[in-house]
């Protein structure tokens, strides 16, 4: 439905676990069209809901999904949790760093 609106971005796309469907699957449906903004689970950066590791596969999952990067804003999707720790949103900042610049 996205695609056939026309419509150039899809804005605070919430992947699984948050929802059913994994960031993958978005990608694989609507391609670079529209523009996703999202895709990083808000729990994610909760210490409470995340370990350490669950985290960072997250964010592994997160970036596999994005192929080459080009459609895609990385953000929380939704919103940042009052409690969230800020060391991980750095992290999320850090990891996408070293990626570089899309070409």
């Amino acid at each position: 439905m996205y695609v056939l609106s026309g419509v150039d971005l899809a804005d605070s796309v919430c992947p699984a676990p948050m929802t059913e469907l994994p960031l993958s699957e978005y990608r694989g449906a609507f391609g670079r069209r529209p523009a996703i903004w999202g895709g990083i689970c808000s729990t994610s950066v909760l210490p409470g809901s995340f370990s350490e590791d669950e985290f960072e596969a997250h964010i592994d999952e997160v970036i596999s999904a994005a192929g080459d990067f080009r459609g895609m804003i990385y953000s929380i999707a939704d919103t940042v949790p009052p409690d969230a720790s800020v060391d991980r949103i750095r992290r999320i900042g850090e990891r996408l760093d070293e990626l570089g610049a899309v070409r």
